[in-house]
C-alpha cells in the first residue's frame, strides 16, 4: 500500500518529540470520509461494531453537532510521513496498513461513516443492517462515489452561516521526526497497545496485530485460517467461527516435542500439557514469550519491526517445522472428537451414558436427547454426539509423543497419524477408559490430570515399537 491522503485540519496544534511529533486539530466529516477511503481501519487492533457507544456519538453528530470536539477523544492516525500545505491542509502517506492509519478511534469512525451514508442517500433499513465494521466497509465501498462528496459540500453549506452547527472531529496524527524512522514501528505498536489497554480488547488480537501468528496463519490448512477469528468482530471468518486462542494453544503441542529434546529457548517457561485444554490465556502468553525470545532474545521488550522479526522467525528451520506441523492437528482435533465415542463403545459400554454427554436422535427423548447433529470443530463434519474436550483433549496433547526431530525438523514418527490411530488407539486407550470410570466419567477430571497425559504418551510410545 502506497496511499497520498490530503485533508484539511482545522485547528491545528503541533507537540514534538526526539522520535515522534504530533499534530493534534479537528476535521469535518468530509475529511473523514476522505480518512476512510484512504485507509479504512485495517490499522486498527480491533474491528468496531454498532453498540451503545456508536449510537451514542450518532446522536450527538444528529442533534448535537457542534458540541462533538467537547465529548470525543476523536481518532488516532499513525503516517510515516506528513507534510504541511497551506490552509491547514496536510498531505500524509500511507505505505504499511499494518500499522499506518486509524489505530485509535474506530467506533467513531464507524460512527461517522453511518452519518455519512444518511447524508449521502442510504436508506435507513440499509444502514440498519449493519452491525459491524467489514458490513459497513463493504457497502462504503458499493455506494461512496466521487459525486457523494457533493452531497457532503451541500450538507455542510446548509450551515455555512454557523459553521459551529457542523461537527468537528478530534484527530491526532504521529508520525516519525528525522531520528524517529527507525523506531517508528516499535513506538506505533506501542502506542497503539497503551491507547487500547483502557477497552475489552483480547491479547490474541493485540499479538495478532503484531503479526505474532503469522507464522501459525501460513502454515495451517487455508480452510481453517479462514474460519479462525484471528481479530475481535472480525466478520471476514467464514462458517462458524474458530476462536484464534484455540489454535494457538494447540500450536504448543509440537513445540512440547522441542522443549522435551531441550530445543526451544532456555528461557522459556516450561510448557504445561494440561493448560492446552485448561488455560488458554497461559497457551498465549507462552506463545507470545516465545516469540519475542526466539525473535529478539529479550523477553519484554520488542527489539526488531515485524518485517525483520518475522524473517529471524521463518530462517529458524527447526521452529517453522514445528508449527508445520499445525497443518495435521485441526484434522487430528476434528478426527478423535467424531471418533473418541466409537472407540468407547467398542469396550461394551455406551458412550450416552457418560456424564454431560448427549446423543443425536430422532425418536428418542431425554434430557441426554438432541435434536439435530453437531459439527466437529475445525471442518464441520457432522457428530451424532455432543460431549465436552475434555474427552479427548489429553489424547490430541499427547500425541507429541508421536513427534521427533529428524534432520533438523520436528516430523511425525509415522507416515500418516491418523491411520496409526485407526489402528492403535483401542489399545492406547485401554488404561484411559479405567480412568474414566474410576473418576465418573467427568470430562474435568480427565482433561486436568497431568498423570493422564503421562500414561498416554507411554501408551503411545509403546505402540510404535
Amino acid at each position: 500500500m502506497n496511499k497520498q491522503l490530503i485533508i484539511k485540519v482545522e485547528n491545528q496544534c503541533f507537540q514534538q518529540t526526539k522520535l515522534l511529533n504530533k499534530i493534534i486539530g479537528t476535521v469535518d466529516i468530509k475529511n473523514i470520509a476522505k480518512l476512510i477511503n484512504a485507509v479504512g481501519l485495517t490499522a486498527n487492533p480491533r474491528k468496531s461494531k454498532v453498540c451503545n457507544q456508536t449510537d451514542q456519538i450518532l446522536d450527538t453528530l444528529e442533534y448535537n453537532p457542534n458540541m462533538f470536539r467537547f465529548l470525543s477523544k476523536g481518532i488516532l492516525i499513525s503516517t510515516p510521513e506528513c507534510h504541511k500545505l497551506e490552509r491547514g491542509r496536510l498531505n500524509l502517506t500511507f505505505e504499511n496498513e499494518s500499522f499506518e492509519g486509524i489505530l485509535d478511534g474506530g467506533h467513531t469512525t464507524l460512527a461517522c461513516g453511518l452519518h455519512i451514508l444518511k447524508i449521502i442517500g442510504i436508506s435507513k433499513s440499509s444502514i440498519q443492517k449493519i452491525k459491524k465494521w467489514d458490513q459497513f466497509y463493504e457497502l462504503w465501498q458499493e455506494v461512496f462515489k466521487e459525486d457523494s462528496f457533493k452531497k457532503i459540500d451541500e450538507k455542510l453549506a446548509e450551515n455555512s452561516d454557523n459553521t459551529d452547527e457542523n461537527a468537528q472531529i478530534p484527530v491526532e496524527i504521529c508520525y516519525p521526526t528525522d531520528n524517529g524512522y527507525s523506531s517508528f514501528e516499535q513506538n506505533i505498536y506501542y502506542i497503539s497497545d497503551a491507547r487500547n489497554n483502557n477497552t475489552a480488547l483480547s491479547v490474541t488480537t493485540k499479538s495478532n496485530h503484531k503479526h505474532y501468528y503469522d507464522p501459525i496463519k501460513d502454515r495451517l490448512d487455508s480452510v481453517v485460517n479462514n474460519r479462525v477469528m484471528w481479530k475481535d468482530n472480525d466478520e471476514t471468518a467464514s462458517g462458524k467461527s474458530i476462536k484464534s486462542q484455540d489454535i494457538v494453544a494447540l500450536s504448543l503441542i509440537p513445540l512440547i516435542a522441542l522443549q522435551k529434546n531441550n530445543l526451544l529457548h532456555k528461557d522459556l517457561e516450561k510448557i504445561n500439557p494440561v493448560n492446552i485444554y485448561s488455560s488458554k490465556a497461559k497457551c498465549v502468553q507462552t506463545y507470545d514469550n516465545l516469540i519475542k525470545l526466539e525473535s529478539s532474545g529479550e523477553e519484554n521488550e520488542d527489539d526488531l519491526n515485524y518485517e525483520d522479526m518475522l524473517k529471524k522467525l521463518e530462517s529458524n528451520e527447526l521452529l517453522m517445522s514445528a508449527f508445520s506441523i499445525m497443518h495435521d492437528i485441526p484434522s487430528l482435533d476434528d478426527y478423535l472428537y467424531l471418533n473418541f465415542p466409537k472407540f468407547y463403545n467398542k469396550t461394551g459400554k455406551r458412550f450416552a451414558n457418560c456424564l454431560k454427554v448427549q446423543k443425536y436422535s430422532k425418536t428418542e427423548k431425554g434430557k441426554n436427547i438432541i435434536n439435530r447433529k453437531q459439527s466437529s470443530t475445525f471442518y464441520e463434519q457432522e457428530s451424532e454426539y455432543k460431549y465436552p474436550k475434555g474427552f479427548y483433549t489429553p489424547i490430541l496433547v499427547s500425541l507429541n509423543a508421536l513427534l521427533e526431530v529428524r534432520d533438523n525438523k520436528v516430523r511425525w514418527k509415522v507416515s500418516d497419524p491418523k491411520n496409526f490411530l485407526e489402528n492403535n488407539l483401542g489399545s492406547i486407550l485401554t488404561s484411559y477408559f479405567q480412568f474414566m470410570e474410576d473418576f465418573n466419567s467427568d470430562p474435568q477430571v480427565m482433561g486436568k490430570s497431568s498423570s493422564i497425559y503421562s500414561i498416554l504418551e507411554r501408551e503411545i510410545e509403546a505402540a510404535l515399537k
